[in-house]
């Protein structure tokens, strides 16, 4: 299953007036959008962007616009956020910059490529022209208007795709390192937006999962040992005051530990509840894997889920325990505090 490290971004800051600066427009693009492995074949994007630029561009709307242009030669390895890159054009602005230059590279491990959605080109283009100008942006080294990137996929590796990515500032103001809080914050917020997808999934799996167990402890289907002692707990009911669990654990904390430890039989003696319990245990395990979690955090994540599924069981338990009891609806509670409230309002 996918976790946080299945996506991988690499940044490098290449200084004006520096060989690596020099080689970026020199060697790196032509590196990127020929060697072996560079994916030179328009996508399906590509394709309706540049339909899209030529009926504009016949209706007077525009002329020849960075990005519209497919290359001579069908060479269209080189995108960004118009559609295919203008080698020519891009090659010349980065000659010409005056500025630091950023390389980066996007990796995605190909065992889980397909369950983050990035295995194709065009997976990749719609990601990177979603995200990447806020990725630079939240850096805080380009101004939106001013920010410039091409990027070109490569699949000539067998254990990842990845993308290289230039960036560069058309003001060429952008000319220092990055500071590294700024840089790992990004970077972090790019490899949750890449995963995200997943983690939505995951969240919907753990809420079926806690929403079956509860209906499960709601079915009433006890064992005659186990009703005794629900009967035993109705007997100490308080009259007075809320039946939640929440309430119970503060105003009787007695009885709300005799209802957890009632649930936990229960569990422990029906298979089907013990494997729902696993199943939970396991979508939590893949978020957080998910997350980048790790040690106390980690820690306090999985705790923090599983006190969530025992409020969630332990009111569920106090469903049957109160239609057993004939309970149908709970004592009326007093006024907060005397205060007066128009009809159909509540303090909360």
């Amino acid at each position: 299953m996918a976790s946080h490290t299945s996506v991988i971004v690499n940044h490098r800051v290449a200084l004006s007036g520096t060989n690596a600066h020099g080689a970026v427009a020199t060697h790196r693009l032509d590196y990127v959008c020929t060697r072996l492995g560079a994916v030179r074949e328009p996508t399906d994007d590509d394709i309706l962007r540049q339909e899209a630029a030529e009926r504009e561009a016949a209706l007077g709307y525009i002329s020849h616009r960075k990005g519209a242009v497919l290359d001579e030669g069908g060479n269209c390895a080189l995108f960004d956020a118009g559609g295919v890159a203008d080698y020519r054009m891009a090659k010349a602005e980065l000659m010409a910059d005056k500025g630091a230059i950023l390389t980066s590279v996007v990796t995605v491990r190909r065992e889980y490529a397909e369950e983050l959605g990035l295995q194709t080109k065009q997976d990749f283009e719609r990601f990177l022209r979603a995200n990447w100008q806020e990725h630079l942006e939240q850096m805080g080294i380009m101004e939106p208007q001013d920010i410039r990137w091409v990027g070109a996929f490569h699949t000539n590796s067998d254990k990842n795709f990845h993308v290289h990515v230039i960036s560069w500032d058309d003001s060429g103001r952008f000319d220092s390192l990055i500071p590294k809080v700024e840089l790992e914050n990004a970077r972090q917020d790019l490899v949750a937006r890449a995963t995200a997808p997943v983690r939505q999934k995951i969240s919907n799996a753990r809420m079926q999962a806690r929403e079956g167990l509860a209906a499960d402890i709601g079915n009433n289907e006890l064992t005659e040992c186990q009703r005794r002692k629900m009967q035993q707990i109705i007997d100490r009911l308080p009259e007075r005051g809320s039946l939640k669990y929440g309430s119970l654990a503060k105003s009787v904390p007695r009885l709300k530990a005799e209802i957890d430890e009632l649930v936990e039989n229960r569990i422990e003696e029906s298979a089907k509840l013990a494997a729902r319990v696993e199943a939970y245990k396991k979508v939590i395990e893949h978020h957080a894997n998910l997350k980048g979690l790790k040690g106390s955090e980690r820690q306090a994540y999985e705790a923090a889920a599983m006190d969530d599924l025992r409020a969630r069981l332990g009111n569920a338990q106090l469903m049957c325990i109160k239609q057993e009891a004939g309970i149908v609806a709970e004592p009326r509670q007093r006024k907060a505090g005397g205060v007066e409230l128009p009809e159909g309002e509540r303090v909360t």
